[in-house]
């Protein structure tokens, strides 16, 4: 009887195992089945990824190709063909100019006091005394032109020009007492010593000035302008300010305030008849 049971025992003992190795495989199988199909899951996510991360990539070196330039405002093909003599300023041109203006401003400053100059021109038939701007509306033009008489750039000069709206003035002659005066024999000296003396910056304008380009004020010329200048004779705003003869106004800078007559009497002189109306004496 007791073996029967033993037996019994064994039997149930055997099947009960036999069923937690078939519970245990099966779930095995499932866990198994499960981890499958995360990973493939896993793997579809990463090709969308894959996908996006590339059409990103792209559509940055389209932006980094078609960027604005962060040294000039503008995209590079545009910058290559912007002129600031001749194009609008941009907010670059603009920034640069106020900075130069403040330095030409401070050295004014030191060097003169707080302005405005007065500028004595002795000429042969008089003296003729100019008044400049305010220092802080013209100290760009204003510096150059001194600069040129600091170091005796019109010491022996002349006006050479005599039209109906100005006469004007340059250094092409010199006399013997001018520290650029030149031989014949030193012509080529003589177009260096000229390249020294630069021009203007950028044409610089005031549009407030009381005489801007009215009788009797003082331009520079050319464009970019400098070294030569110009006195007024009639109102100029539609020949040298904005509009007028080049895409940027001429620089008024000062005017007389003494010796209007020597002017008068310039202009009185003979020219000789051609275009430009060059003086026959000068």
């Amino acid at each position: 009887m007791s073996n029967k049971w033993c037996m019994l025992i064994q039997f149930i003992a055997i099947v009960l195992l036999l069923s937690a190795v078939i519970y245990y495989r099966s779930a095995s199988l499932q866990s198994s089945t499960s981890l499958q199909t995360v990973y493939r899951d896993y793997e579809s996510q990463q090709t969308k990824w894959n996908v996006e991360t590339k059409r990103l990539q792209s559509e940055i070196e389209s932006l980094t190709t078609n960027q604005v330039s962060p040294q000039n405002g503008q995209s590079s093909s545009s910058s290559k063909s912007h002129n600031k003599d001749k194009d609008d300023w941009n907010d670059v041109d603009e920034q640069w100019i106020r900075d130069l203006q403040r330095n030409d401003r401070r050295f004014l400053q030191l060097q003169y006091g707080s302005g405005p100059l007065h500028i004595l021109i002795e000429t042969a038939m008089g003296e003729i005394e100019l008044e400049t701007a305010a220092l802080r509306s013209m100290p760009h033009s204003i510096r150059y032109f001194v600069s040129l008489i600091e170091s005796g750039f019109w010491n022996g000069c002349h006006f050479f020009r005599n039209a109906d709206h100005v006469i004007q003035a340059n250094c092409h002659q010199r006399n013997e007492d001018n520290a650029f005066a030149i031989t014949q024999q030193d012509e080529q000296h003589h177009a260096e010593r000229l390249k020294e003396t630069g021009e203007i910056v950028f044409q610089e304008y005031d549009d407030t000035l009381p005489w801007l380009h009215q009788k009797y004020s003082i331009g520079i010329a050319g464009r970019p302008g400098g070294p030569d200048f110009y006195v007024n004779l009639v109102d100029n705003k539609r020949n040298h300010g904005p509009g007028g003869q080049g895409p940027k106004p001429d620089p008024c800078f000062a005017h007389i305030v003494r010796g209007q007559h020597v002017i008068d009497e310039i202009h009185r002189m003979e020219h000789d008849g051609s275009s430009m109306k060059v003086l026959k004496e000068w």
